[in-house]
């Protein structure tokens, strides 16, 4: 269970958060994943999250063609039926070569310790400097 689902169902002990997929979800209402502040959170059903992130989303046509194939074949988009025929009908995605050159872009970068220490804190964040009372309740 994700922290800001205990931190909900703390706080609304009458109104918990129901699991499973497709079910209920927590919005954060400042787009800010690290602010669990019980203000900050907003329980709603999957489906209304979904349109609320995507109402101004545009999308391309080539991007709406290949939702629409990927859907081919798949029940309520479960399953993979859709997924084996598109790719026996589509070229792989990226060449051998092509992935080579993605590799040795890469091998002998090297990284500050300053860009170091920002990705390692980076993984840390969600785990530290959490002064919220609920936080505490459930971690310590």
């Amino acid at each position: 269970m994700k922290i800001y689902h205990k931190i909900w169902n703390t706080y609304n002990p009458n109104d918990k958060i129901s699991s499973g997929r497709y079910k209920d979800v927590i919005h954060h209402i400042d787009g800010d994943h690290d602010n669990n502040e019980i203000s900050n959170l907003q329980k709603m059903p999957h489906g209304e999250h979904t349109r609320l992130h995507s109402k101004d989303r545009i999308v391309s046509d080539t991007t709406r063609k290949k939702q629409s194939r990927a859907k081919i074949g798949n029940k309520n988009g479960k399953g993979n039926i859709g997924n084996k025929i598109i790719d026996r009908k589509s070229p792989p995605t990226f060449t051998e070569e092509h992935r080579k050159k993605i590799s040795k872009s890469g091998k002998g970068r090297v990284f500050t310790e300053e860009h170091k220490q920002k990705i390692s804190d980076s993984i840390k964040r969600p785990l530290a400097n959490k002064e919220d009372s609920a936080w505490e309740l459930i971690f310590w």
